[in-house]
């Protein structure tokens, strides 16, 4: 996860009446049925900002389950399509679809904090600061697959 700011070429008002959000949290999904909705509710009932502050972007990497579905469920989401594999493509995609000045990039199988998007674009109030970065927890390995992929890196 990580976040960016500054003046992006592009970004501007828009239509007139349109709000701009502050910050844009921009998701790549690849397959991420199981895990998006969670990632999704976390996201929409996140406290220390309005949600008119800031907008959602999924970008599906061509999913064949029920990714969609779920996303479709969330109706303040944007879901973009982006054909090209790989997380990076899809963030670079989202990006240049997003029109918050700050960028945030978080996981379709991650569950945010309470405060994780609010506590993220505090330090931006200080304009020297450009790059934030969080901390990520993970849930302790329970199985044998889990304990061997976290001893091998």
């Amino acid at each position: 996860m990580s976040v960016t700011s500054g003046k992006r070429p592009g970004v501007n008002a828009g239509d007139s009446g349109s709000v701009i959000p502050r910050a844009s949290v921009v998701v790549p999904v690849l397959n991420g049925a199981a895990t998006i909705a969670d990632m999704l509710a976390g996201l929409a009932a996140q406290g220390g900002i309005a949600r008119s502050e800031y907008e959602i972007i999924v970008v599906d990497g061509g999913s064949t389950d029920a990714t969609r579905e779920v996303v479709s469920r969330f109706p303040d989401v944007t879901l973009l399509d982006e054909p090209r594999r790989g997380p990076g493509v899809a963030r670079d995609t989202g990006m240049r679809h997003a029109r918050g000045e700050i960028i945030c990039h978080l996981d379709a199988d991650s569950l945010p904090s309470r405060r994780w998007l609010s506590s993220l674009i505090a330090p931006f109030s200080d304009p020297s600061v450009v790059v934030v970065g969080g901390k990520t927890l993970s849930f302790p390995p329970r199985t044998p697959a889990q304990r061997y992929m976290a001893d091998s890196g």
